[in-house]
This record gives structure tokens, C-alpha cells and sequence, in this order.
């Protein structure tokens, strides 16, 4: 009716209605029904009239048969909603989908979860000292020429708690060994019994309280603790013509709180503890030193060989001071 009544080209027509010549194309085919705010622009600009037979039809007028249609495939595809086997089916559609496309999911693993014990708090112990926790792994940091052999005992200490596989790596350009577990549960289970996740420093980390009441889970925290940030170190002093050299005792850590915790359990077991400016805690005394490792003990090769190197006996006997010459040497 336009093109008859203006003699325009179909080109012509939509350039002054202003829509493209396909959707004119496909108007006039019956492909799609024509919008009535466009009939009434054409009426506008041309003078047309509308026919008197339309019909109008309101907004989304198809949308619940399309709906309809879609939820047929839906039930075709995936089977009924909210049955275990619609559910298994669609599962299984959408692992296939994933793994055509490179997209596998991420299974959440497993872990043995153990309750309080004195392995626990020791490997607390550990995690405070040397190790790191970030949202879906937990690690922890030895050195590789002095802890190659305690790094065997921290991972076979993961495996046994959490029933998980630890992984141990050690690269030839770096001094340290990495003992790795990529767990999120395990994040969970530590984060939620007192460990940060992020920086432990920043955060002041400190000793939780199911450890503090309970002197048993203090002493094996301790243990781990001082396996991991400690050192035995030889005192020296001079007096006429001898040298005199005590053995002693360090427990390091940038944390203001945890430095006072084992403060206070050392205390709590009877030693003489002092807190130092380089931000320790020490037992200078050589007696105590050796009560230290008679109550408190060591799973870390390094200190137990220090330690009785200093004796010079296999077993841990009660403490002494020593007058040595110069030239004997530890």
C-alpha cells in the first residue's frame, strides 16, 4: 500500500522509516508481525491508513508457548525436575558438557577430621612456626639442608591426622624444602580450630586456647613450635684464661602475642624464660635447657644432635656448666 500510494523503492521506504530493508523484508513475508507503534509512523509519514481487519496482540503474547517448548526439552533432555534420576541424568549431561568443553569441575576432597590430641597441637605447633595457609592449601617451610629428615616426620604427620597425601617438593635453585597439602577442608578444619588464613604476622598469630588449658596440647605446641622456629646456640663467656660455654635456648617469632604465650607456658612448667629485644624468648640457664628437652622434647634432628654434641653423651642428662680451653669448640 506505502510503495503503491508514494511510488518509492522498498530501500526508499525504510530509509525514511528509518528500519532496515531486512526487517521490512521479513515484515511483509508474515515472518514476524509487524510492531503496531511502527504501522502508526508509517500511517504518520505516508497518509496510510491501517487496514480494518487487523488484530493486535499484547506484549510477549508468545512467551508462555515458547516457555512450554522449552521446558519439553528440558524433560526430554534432563528427564523430571527434582527426582533423583532427573537429577543423576542432568549431572551426568553437564560433567559430558564440561569435559568436551575443558571445563571439569573441582571436586571438594575429603579429609579425616582427628579431634584434639597432642600430634594435633604439635603440628599447630608447626603451622604457627613455619607454615602458611592460604584459602584452598596449607603449607609448610623447611630448610633443606638442616630439616631434610624432619621434613620426612611433618609430612607422614599430615597423612596421619587427615588421612590426606602431602607432597613434598624441593626445587635445586631454592635452599627449602615445601611440604604441601591442596585441601579446602583442611583449610576449614585449621582455620576454624584458631589458624589464619593469609598473613599469619599481620594478624598476629598467636597459640589458640583448646591449647593453652590444656598443659599436655601446650607442651607438644611447644615442641612443634621450637622444631620449627627454634635454635639451641652456644653462650660464650670469658674469664682469665678460659672461655666458658652454656648452652642455650631460642624460640623466634615477629608476633607480639605468640612471643608472651610461650612465655607463659614456659613459666606455667617451671623454667625462668626471658623475652629478648630480637624478639625470642630464651632459656639461658644450661640445666634448663636440658630440662627443656627432657619435658618438652624434639622431633628435629638438628637440636637433638646439638644437643648432645654439647653433653657429649647419647642421652639427656641434667644440665651443667663447663669450663673449656680456647681451642675446644662446639
Amino acid at each position: 500500500m506505502i510503495k503503491r500510494k508514494t511510488g518509492y523503492s522498498w530501500i526508499q521506504i525504510s530509509n525514511k522509516l528509518k528500519v532496515s530493508g531486512r526487517v521490512l523484508r521479513n515484515w511483509r513475508a508474515g515472518d514476524y508481525l509487524i510492531p503496531l507503534q511502527f504501522c502508526k509512523r508509517a500511517k504518520a509519514k505516508f497518509g496510510v491508513g491501517l487496514p480494518k481487519n487487523i488484530e493486535t496482540r499484547r506484549d510477549f503474547w508468545n512467551a508462555s508457548r515458547a516457555a512450554r517448548k522449552g521446558a519439553l526439552r528440558r524433560l526430554e533432555l534432563y528427564g523430571p525436575p527434582g527426582t533423583p534420576e532427573g537429577r543423576r541424568k542432568g549431572g551426568l549431561n553437564s560433567i559430558k558438557s564440561r569435559r568436551l568443553k575443558g571445563t571439569n569441575f573441582i571436586f571438594v576432597r575429603s579429609i579425616q577430621t582427628p579431634p584434639y590430641s597432642e600430634r594435633l597441637a604439635e603440628l599447630f605447633g608447626i603451622l604457627i612456626g613455619d607454615g602458611g595457609i592460604t584459602p584452598f592449601q596449607v603449607r609448610v617451610t623447611v630448610d633443606k639442608k638442616t630439616d631434610k629428615e624432619y621434613s620426612k616426620y611433618v609430612k607422614q604427620l599430615f597423612e596421619d591426622l587427615f588421612g590426606v597425601r602431602a607432597s613434598a617438593y624441593e626445587l635445586d635453585n631454592r635452599p627449602t624444602i615445601d611440604i604441601v597439602v591442596s585441601r579446602k577442608l583442611l583449610v576449614t578444619y585449621l582455620n576454624q580450630r584458631g589458624l589464619p588464613i593469609g598473613n599469619k604476622i599481620r594478624q598476629e598469630i598467636d597459640i589458640p586456647d583448646w591449647i593453652k588449658t590444656e598443659t599436655k596440647f601446650s607442651i607438644a605446641c611447644l615442641r612443634g613450635l621450637f622444631d620449627t622456629d627454634g635454635s639451641v646456640y652456644i653462650d660464650r663467656h670469658h674469664y682469665k684464661d678460659n672461655t666458658y660455654k652454656n648452652i642455650n635456648l631460642a624460640i623466634t617469632s615477629a608476633s607480639g602475642k605468640l612471643l608472651y604465650s610461650i612465655y607463659e607456658i614456659l613459666a606455667n612448667l617451671g623454667f625462668t624464660p626471658t623475652i629478648s629485644s630480637r624478639r625470642s624468648v630464651r632459656i639461658r640457664k644450661s640445666e634448663q635447657v636440658s630440662d627443656f628437652f627432657g619435658k618438652i622434647g624434639s622431633n628435629n634432628p638438628k637440636h637433638l644432635d646439638k644437643f648432645k654434641m654439647f653433653f657429649g653423651m647419647e642421652g639427656y642428662p641434667s644440665g651443667r656448666k663447663g669450663a673449656v680451653s680456647k681451642t675446644d669448640g662446639i
